[in-house]
Parts: structure tokens; C-alpha cells; sequence
């Protein structure tokens, strides 16, 4: 059936959809190298970032009009969509990640090259951006940064505490070069390598004389009554602390405080006496300030893995994998750090 303008029954939207799709799939021009730049490597790691194009215009500092103009541009460079809109944001396309691939490759060389043309296999110098959200640890890293620092005077440190998942996302738009966090469920992200610098489990806290009732501890309508301290939500505890709930059918306690500070959170519990959902290494730590004890309840404990993650697709600098390095030689001694 043909219409009378000629068409073959597609609609103007139809036939806009497909002239688009036939200038997508042109072949890459012989130029194609010469007219990529920097700046569309970057376009396209803050994209899938935040897998929108208003978002991405913040952090980049420019109008979502420049940024859509941006994508058009390189979509055109190389022939090929790069991003497909969704209800839940844009979604990389296997062509724009291919071009990430080889743009994070081309950033690390050019790292490489200028710590190599500074000399820094002598005298280390650039920036290390640190993520971190594992208290345990924080110790441990700062001592490392300290000496790091006396020793390399023209190093930049950036030390940033932050919700894990803020990290992570930070860590693979390359944000960061190294988190230190809970190393839950990172077997499931292809892109992360990891490190197990320490191992606690969970504990519910009390102070010693408040201890509950051993008939209480195992009565959840009873411990629901109780005043709690519980981690914010974004934080890997949170995330095991609801878990365990919803496996056992306990619902969240209503008379709570909810805090993404550990150490804040250690001072409330000395000031109101209240239940915490802490772990074993918090407790220990509290040793010397007030008397508390890990209560046996109906909530199970579970163990957790705490570590160093990178990104394993980006070349680091000498100087961030000296920064790694020094920081899991100094994890090994982290009980004579806390606990001596």
C-alpha cells in the first residue's frame, strides 16, 4: 500500500528514525583520530556516570544543551549511537563502551608519560585521590599518607570520607584512584580489583550496665521498644543490617537514630545508652572511654571483609600503586595500631 505523498506507509517519524539510523552506521572517517579529542573522553565517562545528561552538565560546568551537543558530535565522528535513553537513564551502548575502554588506556599512558618525563621514579609527585568509608582502616591510611608525605613533599593527597556506593561510582569515573570500603558484593563489578585488608563481623552493643535481659535479647517486640543507633542508609553496614531483617522477618526498630558517622555514632552511645548495631573492631575501640559489651540476640552476626579497590582497566601512577602498596604493608600491623 503506498501513500499519496509516495511513502510506503511509514509514518514521517518512522521515516525520520530510519534516515537517522542509515547516518549513525556511516563508516568511521580516515580522519576519525584526528578529530577525537580529550574532552569527548571525558563527555563520555561522566555520561555513564550519572547516566544523565542534566547531572553530567553540573559536574562538567556546562549547559545540557552543550553536553547533547557534544554527544551529537561524537555520535557523528563515529558513526554509531553511543547512548540509548531508558526510563531508568542513558544506558552505554557496546560502542561507546569500547571507546571508554581505549580512552581510559590513552589517560594512563599520558599519566605515565608525564610522571616519566618529571623524573618520579626518584622523587614521587602528582595527586592521589583517596575514597574511604571503613573506619578500621582509617588509621592505617593516614599513618601511610603522613609518611608518604614527609617523604614526597610535592605529592597531593586527596582524602575523601563518603557513602560507599558514592565511592564506587567515583572510582570508576575515575574520580578516585583508590576507596577503602566494605568489599560487599564487589565480586559482582568486572572493573574492580580488590585488596582484604581486615576482617570484622557484626555485633549488637550495649553498655554494660544497661545489659539487656537475656529473655529480651531474643524477643524482637522486645528489643523494638528499645531506643537503637543504626547506620545510615548508603552505608554497607545498612545494606547487611536490613538484610538480615527482611531474611528473618523483623521489622526496623522504630525508636531509632540513624548516623553515616561511626565516630559520632560511638559518642551517642556512650551519651543515651542506647542498643547499636556496630561491629566487633568498634567495640574494642571504645575499650578505654566506657564499659560496653556485644549482646547475643534473635539478630544473627555476619562476617565482613573491609579492603583497598582500583579500578583494573586504568594504569596506575607510580605514585598510587607506592600509595597501595605502603597501605597493605601497613594493614598487616593494624591490630598493634588499634589495640596495644
Amino acid at each position: 500500500m503506498r501513500r499519496e505523498n509516495g511513502s510506503r506507509g511509514f509514518s514521517p517519524s518512522a521515516r525520520r528514525d530510519r534516515v537517522a539510523g542509515r547516518r549513525r552506521r556511516h563508516p568511521i572517517p580516515v580522519e576519525f583520530k584526528n578529530l577525537l579529542h580529550l574532552r569527548h573522553f571525558r563527555l563520555l565517562e561522566t555520561l555513564q556516570a550519572t547516566q544523565n545528561m542534566r547531572v553530567a552538565a553540573e559536574r562538567m560546568g556546562v549547559t545540557p544543551a552543550a553536553v547533547s551537543k557534544a554527544c551529537l558530535e561524537l555520535e557523528s565522528i563515529v558513526g554509531q549511537q553511543l547512548f540509548h535513553r531508558t526510563p531508568n537513564g542513558l544506558v552505554a551502548t557496546p560502542a561507546c563502551l569500547r571507546i571508554l575502554d581505549s580512552g581510559r588506556r590513552i589517560n594512563a599512558e599520558l599519566s605515565s608519560l608525564d610522571n616519566d618525563l618529571k623524573g618520579e621514579g626518584i622523587v614521587l609527585s602528582g595527586m592521589i585521590r583517596i575514597g574511604f568509608q571503613a573506619p578500621i582502616l582509617q588509621r592505617v591510611a593516614a599513618r601511610t599518607i603522613a609518611r608518604l608525605k614527609a617523604d614526597h613533599p610535592n605529592l597531593t593527597i586527596i582524602f575523601d570520607y563518603g557513602m560507599r556506593e558514592q565511592l564506587i561510582h567515583g572510582l570508576l569515573a575515575n574520580r578516585y584512584d583508590l576507596v577503602l570500603a566494605d568489599l560487599l558484593s564487589l565480586e559482582h563489578r568486572s572493573r574492580l580489583m580488590a585488596k582484604t585488608l581486615h576482617h570484622d563481623h557484626s555485633v549488637v552493643a550495649s553498655l554494660t550496665n544497661v545489659a539487656l535481659p537475656r529473655a529480651e535479647a531474643h524477643d524482637w517486640a522486645a528489643l523494638l521498644d528499645r531506643p537503637w543507633i543504626i547506620p545510615s542508609k548508603g552505608l554497607a553496614m545498612r545494606e547487611r543490617f536490613d538484610h538480615v531483617l527482611a531474611s528473618n522477618g523483623l521489622s526496623l526498630p522504630r525508636n531509632r537514630i540513624e548516623i553515616n558517622s561511626p565516630i559520632e555514632s560511638l559518642e551517642l552511645f556512650k551519651l543515651t545508652g542506647t542498643l547499636m548495631f556496630t561491629t566487633a573492631s568498634a567495640i574494642d575501640r571504645l575499650g578505654p572511654y566506657c564499659d560496653a559489651r556485644a549482646e547475643k540476640t534473635v539478630i544473627p552476626r555476619f562476617e565482613m571483609k573491609l579492603g583497598l579497590i582500583w579500578a583494573k582497566d586504568t594504569r596506575l601512577s607510580p605514585a598510587v600503586i607506592h600509595m597501595r602498596d605502603s597501605i597493605v604493608s601497613a594493614a598487616a600491623n593494624i591490630k598493634d595500631l588499634y589495640y596495644r
